[in-house]
């Protein structure tokens, strides 16, 4: 289970980046993304409408043409960000089990010094 939550939570996050890369992001946008879990919630207050040179931009804006990209851009983030959490979760409870499961020879130390349990 640790195995398994660590490797999507790298999965996920590998695949946020490429995806921000192919879609074209801000560096403004990119750039949170490259902290695991908490980066694409903080990328979501980086994602701006687009704004381009265009004549019929305030017909676009009204229209909300351009509010549906970036609307679009933070539920993904908000996706992508809510997928790392739950992995992470997943790894740290997985870790956590087999911390408590494992019967083998145990080092420990304390004010003794080193100690090994069987």
């Amino acid at each position: 289970m640790a195995a398994t939550g660590f490797t999507l939570l790298a999965g996920s996050h590998i695949a946020t980046l490429a995806t921000a890369a192919a879609l074209g992001a801000t560096p403004e946008v990119q750039r949170p993304l490259f902290v695991p879990v908490i980066g694409p919630f903080v990328a979501i207050g980086y994602v701006r409408a687009p704004v381009h040179e265009d004549p019929n931009l305030v017909e676009a804006l009204t229209n909300g043409v351009a509010e549906v990209g970036a609307s679009a851009q933070r539920v993904g983030l908000a996706a992508a960000g809510t997928m790392q959490l739950g992995f992470l979760v997943l790894g740290v409870l997985g870790s956590v089990t087999l911390g408590k499961s494992s019967k083998g020879p145990r080092l420990s130390s304390g004010a003794g010094g080193l100690r090994l349990d069987f």
